[in-house]
């Protein structure tokens, strides 16, 4: 009987004492959230072109020459991922969030009192066309299997006759519309 219970305490310090010891030397660290779809497309939209940030360059006020003028052309593109040509032919994207009061042909550019104001940003698609807020798009893109890329150029567009300095800033989010 004395050699079970040595036995069991021998055992007892040799495999719960040192989770012990790591328990309470633990601290915890945070948590780690993971995003992500399944989708039942002809695509799926590559990781990075989900939550892109695109840095339009400063302009001065003065580089509009008057009401509906453009300036600082940034492209961008959407790419996707994993297409199969024979589920879809064609792509479009949809761009949606607040349109311009003023100019409801662009997207309202700048939040807040140090927003720039009579200015807004277009986007236009691979073919000069302008992409016109929440509206369903005109230009429909192949789909050829494996990457594809959709390539866009976004731009200052003045929507008052005069500009005034600021920060510009929008959200514009994407749906990719399948046909």
């Amino acid at each position: 009987m004395f050699r079970l219970v040595f036995i069991i305490t021998v055992l007892e310090c040799l495999i719960i004492t040192p989770s012990k010891a790591n328990r309470e030397n633990m601290v915890e660290g945070g948590a780690i959230h993971f995003y992500g779809a399944v989708v039942g497309t002809s695509c799926s939209v590559d990781t990075q072109s989900l939550q892109q940030t695109i840095m339009l360059d400063q302009v001065t006020a003065n580089t509009f020459s008057g009401l509906g003028s453009w300036a600082s052309a940034k492209p961008f593109w959407i790419k996707l991922e994993q297409c199969d040509a024979n589920t879809n032919q064609f792509a479009s994207v949809m761009f949606t969030g607040q349109a311009d009061e003023s100019d409801p042909q662009v997207f309202k550019a700048g939040y807040g009192g140090d927003s720039a104001r009579g200015v807004g940003i277009g986007i236009f698609d691979e073919s000069g066309e302008l992409v016109v807020p929440n509206t369903t798009p005109k230009l429909k893109s192949a789909i050829t299997a494996g990457q594809n890329i959709i390539f866009y150029t976004a731009k200052y567009r003045a929507t008052s006759a005069h500009v005034e300095p600021g920060k510009t800033s929008a959200t514009i989010n994407f749906a990719i519309i399948y046909q």
